[in-house]
């Protein structure tokens, strides 16, 4: 199984994505935030007042729904392989 990934997850939102460039989207799996630095505050301000992540495609977090079957897999498959050295 492949490290599930923004690009799987049902909370990644792609909608803006720009055609030729690296899929990039919004992480919507929780409600928008103050954002944590000063950069950032003028993009929040100029919007709502806060803003979701934005994320590529390939990034990965542990809240992605298919992340604890994949992480137990991963235990058992190392634990085989160290089991048979």
């Amino acid at each position: 199984m492949e490290r599930p990934s923004c690009r799987t997850c049902p909370y990644w939102d792609n909608s803006n994505d720009e055609p030729g460039r690296e899929p990039k989207g919004f992480c919507r799996k929780r409600s928008p935030r103050f954002p944590p630095t000063e950069s950032l505050v003028k993009a929040a301000e100029d919007s709502w007042g806060g803003i979701w992540p934005d994320t590529y495609y390939f990034e990965w977090c542990g809240e992605h729904p298919d992340f604890p079957v994949w992480l137990a897999a991963r235990k058992a498959n190392q634990k085989a392989s160290t089991s048979t050295q």
